[in-house]
């Protein structure tokens, strides 16, 4: 997993730890049962993510070709890491990132439980 991240997230920070990130990353494509190399992640600054579409405030972002995860720096990133993969995952395999969520992916792999390192 390629990984950039603002200056406000420490290197003790869980955040920035690519290990971490890519445990979670292949715990949602084990759930999801679709492997795909993982995407670049750009952890931003709270607030600074804004939805191209409605422009409103996102806590996390799925862009296609190239593909680029974005997220919030902030307590919802490991939710929204899970969140964010699963758009990810079924554009990789479908086609379609579900943009709608009608997916089960949606719950059932971005509420699976984790331990922290």
């Amino acid at each position: 997993m390629q990984l950039r991240y603002a200056p406000v997230v420490e290197p003790s920070d869980p955040r920035a730890n690519v290990v971490f990130l890519e445990q979670l990353y292949h715990m949602v494509e084990d759930c999801a049962g679709i492997q795909a190399p993982a995407p670049l992640v750009v952890i931003e600054n709270d607030g600074a993510l804004v939805s191209p579409l409605d422009g409103l405030p996102r806590r996390g972002l799925y862009y296609a070709g190239p593909d680029l995860v974005l997220i919030d720096d902030s307590a919802w990133t490991f939710w929204s890491l899970k969140h964010e993969t699963v758009h990810y995952l079924l554009h990789y395999a479908l086609g379609n990132s579900d943009p709608d969520h009608t997916s089960s992916l949606f719950v059932t792999c971005v509420e699976l439980p984790f331990a922290m390192p």
